[in-house]
């Protein structure tokens, strides 16, 4: 599979592990902004093995990064105006779109280890748009996404 590599720069692995870890807690914390809260939304605690795909509620979020709703609600509206995030907040379905992009799945089984995570998800039309939106991604650049995308169907059951 080609990767966006030489599109988007070199990458770099984070572990979710460091929000809980003692010293990375006792650091000064992040302030509420749109960037951090966009970082926060790709690589924090609440995130699992779908890329940018996630139920949490905005409170607990807030409450997590240590920000006042109100400030956690600004950041929110930055980053939803320039298009860098859903959000069905029926649901507290989160999606990143550019997330995918940022951490691609390296080969098909990846995609099929997904599907404990998806069949947790809240049936919606956030949920249909992201399988839609995923499905491209792994077409993009790719010119033998076929094991990808079957990989993909069986787990979301959308072609």
């Amino acid at each position: 599979m080609t990767t966006s590599a030489g599109r988007e720069g070199i990458y770099r692995r984070l572990s979710t592990r460091m929000w809980g870890d003692a010293k990375f807690t006792r650091l000064s914390p992040i302030v509420p902004s749109g960037q951090s809260l966009w970082i926060y939304l790709l690589i924090g605690p609440h995130t699992g093995p779908i890329p940018g795909v996630f139920v949490s509620g905005r409170a607990a979020m807030a409450e997590a990064l240590g920000w006042p709703s109100e400030a956690f609600d600004k950041a929110f509206a930055e980053i939803f105006a320039e298009g860098l995030v859903e959000v069905d907040q029926r649901v507290r379905l989160w999606f990143v779109p550019k997330a995918i992009h940022h951490n691609m799945p390296a080969n098909p089984n990846v995609v099929k280890s997904w599907r404990t995570a998806w069949s947790l998800l809240p049936e919606c039309e956030l949920r249909d748009r992201i399988a839609e939106h995923i499905g491209a991604a792994l077409q993009e650049g790719n010119e033998q996404a076929t094991p990808w995308l079957v990989a993909l169907e069986s787990v979301t059951g959308k072609p």
